[in-house]
């Protein structure tokens, strides 16, 4: 298994600063905490349901999770001819049956009480736009 360290490294930067700028006021912010019930207050202080709101931890793994998925990503992408239609095409199938059908269910569950739908087009959403976003980066590096 040999890995393109360049794009391993771009590819993971740009899916995590996607994120950084997907969550913020500028993009889907200021509906995603709606959506969860969050207000401007409650992420100031940190009182979210369970009391802390983690945020340096879940930057952390988000980060590491960025990383891990471009890796991922450039695995599925060995089986195509390294163009960007092939990288397309295996980045929406690993988001359609990874993402998207993992988190349909999951999304219900964890927060029925709050607008699930709204969450999982933004939290999906999310991840469909950096798949990509990695599919590109990859084909082009």
């Amino acid at each position: 298994m040999q890995v393109d360290v360049l794009a391993l490294i771009v590819s993971g930067l740009a899916y995590f600063f996607l994120g950084a700028l997907w969550y913020s006021k500028v993009l889907f912010g200021n509906t995603w905490m709606k959506a969860m019930n969050f207000t401007e207050e409650s992420m100031q202080n940190c009182e979210l349901e369970n009391g802390k709101c983690g945020t340096y931890k879940g930057m952390t793994y988000s980060f590491i999770g960025a990383f891990l998925a471009a890796f991922s990503l450039m695995q599925f992408f060995v089986f195509g001819d390294g163009s960007m239609a092939a990288n397309l095409k295996y980045s929406l199938m690993a988001w359609l049956g990874f993402v998207a059908a993992t988190q349909m269910g999951s999304v219900y569950f964890n927060y029925h009480d709050k607008s699930p739908g709204l969450i999982f087009i933004i939290n999906t959403g999310y991840n469909l736009v950096g798949f990509t976003l990695i599919a590109v980066i990859q084909a082009l590096l």
